[in-house]
């Protein structure tokens, strides 16, 4: 949340979550009757906040398998075939969890970290996130094929400014679809899982308080994995 800090004031969450779970009934009840799943998440979610079920983080044991927690990443708009290597060797090295790399440079991750337990991670809709879901989702099934284990969404940002809940969430759903429809060639060693991880990327500069619950809400319904 923009501006906040670690003893920042949380005491009002529930109630602000509470009710953005209400608006989302709303504005999105002719997808919540022809989804089950999606219905049966925002219940789930509702009786979760109702109890104030919040888990807490062990901060000592976090730190001390801090490289489980990194995903070691190479976005810039230069990076080099070699500079990629670097990253994944870095990664080996370090008992990394995950490289992040655009798609054009997964096979190449994937051919280097063949014999490793690092997975991989690749962006779709990077950075701004104004591609049509039917792009992401065509994004994700190439990386997937190509060696992802995961797949780094970014939002459309103007459509949570609109309010267009219902569009970012057809966004977000189009993407966790494709993951979980498509074949991965390449499972990871470590961690097995049936089909490619699918992470949202929430630009939080760039949106209110509100907004930032929305789409964590709008993430989980749609079915992403964090």
């Amino acid at each position: 949340i923009p501006g906040s800090h670690t003893d920042a004031d949380v005491s009002h969450f529930p109630a602000l979550i509470a009710s953005r779970i209400a608006a989302l009934r709303e504005q999105l009840h002719t997808a919540l009757a022809a989804d089950d799943a999606m219905r049966a998440r925002l219940d789930a979610l509702a009786a979760h906040v109702a109890a104030h079920d919040v888990k807490s983080v062990d901060v000592d044991a976090a730190r001390a398998h801090l490289g489980a927690y990194i995903d070691h990443t190479q976005l810039k708009p230069t990076a080099t075939q070699a500079e990629v290597l670097k990253l994944c060797d870095e990664a080996v090295a370090h008992n990394f969890v995950a490289v992040c790399v655009a798609g054009s440079n997964v096979a190449t991750v994937a051919h280097r970290l063949r014999d490793s337990n690092v997975r991989i991670a690749a962006v779709v809709g990077f950075p701004t996130g104004a591609q049509t879901p039917s792009i992401k989702a065509a994004e994700t099934r190439e990386c997937i094929r190509d060696g992802a284990h995961e797949i780094d969404m970014v939002i459309n940002n103007g459509r949570v400014k609109d309010h267009n809940l219902e569009y970012v969430y057809r966004d977000i759903k189009a993407v966790v679809d494709a993951a979980k429809s498509e074949p991965m060639p390449h499972s990871p060693k470590a961690g097995k899982v049936d089909h490619a991880l699918v992470k949202v990327i929430i630009e939080s500069g760039y949106l209110s308080e509100t907004e930032v619950v929305d789409v964590c809400l709008l993430s989980v319904l749609a079915g992403a994995d964090f």
